[in-house]
């Protein structure tokens, strides 16, 4: 076999002005081409290779730190060809030669067989392999049959691929992700719907923007960016070319950025300018219009540079709302303006993701809080509680950048984080005196939380182990993030003084018994867990603690996603669960470790048709085991709930751990169905008496009752108590029990709980199943997002 290694170095001065120069070096390993680029880093890069008559090779992908990016490509023996590069706004043009080799070509195979390459964002995954054929198969089945014969891992929904060996769609940016081409096309459907035929060739590929991939051929006949109605989006003329800018498909970085520039200068003026309320009025829909280009651009920009300039401008956006409010005095403006806010941070919080810089984005979450402050003085309480909760947010999301850790040896000492740990409170304390010189009101305390991200080699299973002394470092909570699960844990979940070694590992079906593997269906992971406290093996926990898998399934209605526990006796039993869509994992409560896998799941009843307002949340939590209904397949909404039964939901749903602890009250018993579950919620402090030896556990619970509970419940999970005054708003204020005052103003702040009407809240009023079921439904969403 002979071997041709050819090596030069040619530097492009560019015709254009650059700091920058690109550099291509290239090197012919048997039948392999190994093309080294070196330009400035951070780099979005694309490189073409052709000869006079076509081109033969289209990539792209991002120069790293180093400025250094590498390409591998096949090309046919005994020719010449034109190697061209962009790094970002600079070229480079290299020739490049391939001699003959000893070894021949890959025949194509006209029978029974196809071709099939990989490519993933750093060079191939599986270079090009020849697949056979079997009958009636996709380019799904060739797919998974060749990943499968080389244990790499992907996930695969409704046809579509979402990630091959770890590399996911949007991980690259919000229009990166898999493609594939069938003989050098890109068909507009899922692999499963394309059938192969022999000696096709079939390229997956994957691509950090599908509208500007060459390889995407499917985008030569789309006409909806190319033919965007710039009339139906923006509505000041003034913008209206910057926004043709922002969507043209050959607009560089720095012209989208610039483009950006333009419309905060032209957005600046305006607000500068404002004599009048008309005036005010009108730069309301001016900032919406910037709004709009900012956030195209930053769907089309990748550069962490450019990313920070449109970061830098889009915080004068909400400083031009202020400089609105300072004339609005109409109560509709002043919500018009709160909403526009609202999405100014929605749209911080992205940038905020984006930008590795501790200082810019001290920078930049400074100026947002403080006009958002601004703006809830000049526009009210009332009309900002939206506004105050989004900014809380971005607080939150400050602080959780700078407790990420990652981890690759699966252990971790105290020592290594107890300097982390000191910053995340800095930091916390920060955040938080910067709000409340703002005044934004928080009313869930933010988390001081360790963030640690576990990189393990095998992608089945994952293991990290945390010195004891860890959970002594002040924190709330630990994080811990692994390619199959994440935990929360906290201080009291485990024995105090001993090491915690946990561990996730990817669970076969077909290790299952059938009565189990036939109710999960294909695309769902089953996850087992473990634990140990020093050498201990544990399976129940001192406190429940929140965990999140996978779920790549097919979804209909995310809130049907429910996670089972495989029991001891090989059943099932609902979990809860609350689905996220980013992240495609769903997050649970738990108090024990064993195998759990997640499913969408629905139940129903037949006497629901009379409360329409309350099926779709008691069927819901009926779904995630946290109600049930009664005989005959009903659920007796209208009926009343005794305070034993709403005791023994809340511990059902919190997934408190048992207790057999003596308690005072001498109307519950030992041998009573509900003394565990009072016992329960009792030493947690969810619920008390009606007397120091009285619990009256088959009393109907009323609503003041119910609404203490729930408030104890949101200040177990961080929320801090409401002051009186929001009840200010029901006429009956007064009938309400001093002792259940707080809780109802939590309970009624944090939208857990309404009035009757508008002005009532009838506090003695006894609560019915129905009520009780929309009001754990919205509980539960709050504390579990």
């Amino acid at each position: 076999m002979k071997k041709l290694f050819i090596s030069l170095i040619l530097t492009l001065s560019l015709v254009f002005p650059s700091f920058a120069q690109v550099s291509i070096d290239y090197t012919v390993n048997d039948n392999v081409t190994k093309i080294n680029i070196c330009g400035e880093k951070n780099k979005p890069t694309t490189i073409t290779i052709s000869d006079s008559n076509r081109k033969y090779y289209i990539d792209q992908g991002v120069t790293d730190l180093a400025g250094k990016i590498e390409f591998n490509v096949q090309l046919e023996k005994g020719k010449t060809y034109n190697c061209s590069v962009n790094v970002g706004n600079d070229k480079g043009t290299k020739s490049i030669s391939i001699g003959n080799f000893d070894d021949e070509d890959i025949p194509v195979d006209k029978k029974d067989t196809v071709y099939i390459s990989i490519k993933g964002y750093k060079g191939y995954i599986i270079r090009k392999t020849k697949v056979e054929i079997e009958e009636n198969d996709t380019v799904l089945d060739i797919t998974k049959r060749i990943l499968n014969k080389n244990d790499i891992d992907y996930d695969i929904s409704g046809g579509f691929v979402e990630s091959i060996d770890g590399l996911a769609n949007g991980d690259k940016g919000a229009k990166s992700g898999w493609l594939y081409n069938v003989d050098g096309k890109t068909p507009d459907v899922g692999a499963d719907s394309i059938e192969v035929r022999k000696g096709q060739k079939i390229e997956w590929y994957y691509t950090v923007d599908y509208t500007k991939d060459d390889r995407n051929t499917s985008m030569n006949n789309k006409e909806s960016e190319k033919d965007e109605k710039v009339d139906d989006v923006i509505s000041n003329d003034e913008y209206k070319d910057l926004y043709k800018v922002i969507i043209a498909k050959d607009s560089s970085e720095s012209e989208i950025t610039k483009a950006v520039e333009d419309a905060v200068d032209i957005l600046n003026k305006k607000a500068n300018d404002i004599n009048t309320e008309k005036d005010a009025k009108k730069l309301i829909n001016h900032v919406k219009d910037v709004s709009k280009i900012m956030n195209k651009a930053l769907k089309k920009v990748d550069s962490k540079y450019e990313v920070k300039n449109i970061a830098d401008k889009n915080k004068l956006l909400i400083k031009s709302l202020v400089k609105s409010a300072e004339k609005i005095s109409d109560e509709n403006s002043k919500k018009e303006i709160s909403t526009v806010a609202v999405e100014n941070i929605d749209l911080t919080l992205k940038l905020v993701g984006e930008i590795e810089d501790e200082n810019d984005i001290d920078s930049i979450v400074n100026s947002e809080i403080e006009s958002a402050g601004d703006l809830v003085e000049k526009l009210g309480k009332e009309n900002t509680k939206k506004l105050n909760e989004k900014t809380v947010k971005l607080a939150q999301q400050v602080i959780n950048k700078v407790a990420i850790k990652n981890i690759e040896d699966n252990k971790i000492k105290a020592d290594e984080v107890k300097n982390m740990a000191q910053k995340i409170l800095n930091k916390v304390k920060d955040m938080e005196q910067k709000l409340e010189k703002n005044n934004i009101e928080v009313n869930r305390a933010l988390e001081k939380k360790l963030i640690l991200n576990v990189v393990s080699k095998n992608k089945g299973e994952a293991q990290i182990s945390l010195e004891s002394k860890i959970m002594e470092c002040g924190l709330d909570k630990i994080e811990v993030k692994t390619n199959i699960a994440s935990f929360n844990i906290k201080s009291n979940t485990f024995d105090k003084g001993k090491d915690i070694t946990l561990k996730a590992k990817k669970i076969n079906t077909s290790d299952l018994s059938k009565n189990i593997s036939i109710h999960i269906p294909s695309n769902s992971v089953v996850v087992n867990f473990e634990a140990k406290v020093g050498n201990e093996n544990i399976t129940k926990f001192k406190e429940p603690i929140e965990v999140s898998i996978p779920y790549k399934g097919d979804i209909k209605n995310k809130e049907n996603i429910t996670v089972f526990y495989i029991n001891d006796n090989k059943n099932l039993e609902p979990m809860g669960g609350v689905y996220d869509s980013e992240t495609k994992t769903v997050k649970f409560i738990t108090n024990h470790f064993s195998k759990y896998f997640a499913k969408e799941y629905t139940k129903s009843f037949s006497d629901l048709e009379n409360t329409k307002w309350a099926k779709d949340a008691v069927e819901i939590m009926a779904a995630k085991g946290i109600v049930n209904g009664k005989e005959n397949n009903k659920f007796s909404p209208n009926d009343n709930i005794t305070r034993a039964e709403f005791a023994a939901l809340i511990t059902r749903m919190l997934k408190c751990v048992d207790c057999d602890s003596e308690i005072p009250f001498e109307d519950v018993n030992k041998n009573d169905w509900y003394y565990k579950s009072i016992a329960s919620a009792y030493s947690n402090g969810l619920i008390n008496g009606k007397g120091d030896t009285v619990f009256d556990p088959n009393g109907d619970i009323t609503r003041e009752e119910m609404s203490k509970i729930i408030a104890s419940v949101l200040e177990r999970k961080g929320y801090k108590r409401a002051k009186i005054e929001e009840l200010n708003v029901f006429k009956d204020k007064e009938k309400i029990a001093s002792w259940a005052k707080e809780g109802v103003a939590t309970s009624v702040r944090e939208g857990i709980i309404n009035g009757i009407d508008e002005k009532s809240f009838v506090p003695k009023q006894k609560a019915t199943r129905a009520q009780a079921a929309v009001m754990l439904y919205r509980l539960y969403n709050s504390i579990m997002n």
